[in-house]
């Protein structure tokens, strides 16, 4: 009888163990979430291509692309294929994103740059509380840097916000206008975590509200989601893209001048040679 009676309670403590680890709530992975980088529609993917400085401040093509050529692009936080919640279920109340720029090959000031770090180069996702704009580290330098941090501040923020064109693992973090500084040249352009490697930036409640809303009731302990990006995966893995500025018509037109000047002076020494 005795045995008979241990044997239920074991059974039923195993019952309980396998409905709590099924009920147990999905866990990120690392390289689960990363940056998505677009043209300015938020429908084409720029990561990996290279792009040409041809736009306007209105970000309308310029038929004759000059150096001093605006370029526009969206930075996204993604969620890639995993197991943890889909953050349109958790919602996301901080991200934030970090665009370094340097020339290819390393040397030089940077061809194209965001030339001032504020609400006309750096323009954060509506639906969010602007925290920060800035370059460099936190100062306004914006020669080689620039970076964004928006979050959701008041506890009757709802989450999650509904997401950008119907997507359902994505949330816009931000748009950024790099400008031509009057030389031809290829950037590399490459956004990454604003502190990397430190992880304070990307969060998520989980779970939410059973209201809707930021601090309601029910919701659990923020998530740290920066641990889970492919920054910090191994090896790291960044998104970026290769930005052309080309040169300015009246530079190309100076340029033709002077080789056909070139060229009759050699002319020139040829004809009193013989």
């Amino acid at each position: 009888m005795r045995m008979r009676t241990a044997m239920r309670y074991l059974a039923a403590a195993v019952a309980v163990w396998v409905w709590g680890a099924a009920s147990a709530p999905a866990q990120y992975v690392s390289g689960e979430f990363t940056y998505q980088i677009t043209d300015q529609t938020g429908l084409v993917n720029l990561n990996g291509t290279t792009q040409v400085a041809n736009q306007l401040v209105s970000g309308a093509p310029n038929a004759t692309p000059t150096a001093n050529s605006w370029f526009v692009f969206r930075v996204y936080l993604v969620q890639n294929a995993g197991p943890g919640p889909s953050i349109d279920t958790i919602g996301v109340s901080g991200a934030a994103a970090r665009i370094n720029y340097a020339n290819v090959g390393g040397v030089g000031t940077p061809k194209a740059k965001v030339p001032v770090a504020n609400s006309a180069n750096i323009v954060n996702n509506p639906n969010y509380d602007l925290v920060a704009r800035y370059g460099a580290s936190n100062g306004t330098d914006t020669t080689n840097s620039a970076a964004l941090q928006v979050a959701l501040q008041a506890n009757n923020d709802t989450v999650p916000l509904p997401g950008d064109l119907g997507d359902t693992r994505r949330m816009l973090i931000g748009t950024f206008k790099m400008q031509g500084q009057g030389s031809a040249g290829q950037v590399n352009v490459q956004v990454l975590d604003p502190f990397f490697p430190n992880i304070n930036d990307q969060t998520g409640p989980n779970p939410p509200a059973s209201d809707g809303t930021l601090g309601g009731p029910g919701a659990g302990p923020v998530i740290d989601l920066d641990s889970f990006l492919t920054d910090y995966a191994t090896p790291p893995s960044f998104a970026s893209f290769t930005l052309t500025v080309v040169p300015e018509p009246t530079s190309l037109a100076l340029g033709g001048l002077a080789a056909i000047g070139l060229l009759g002076v050699r002319r020139k020494k040829k004809a009193v040679a013989v």
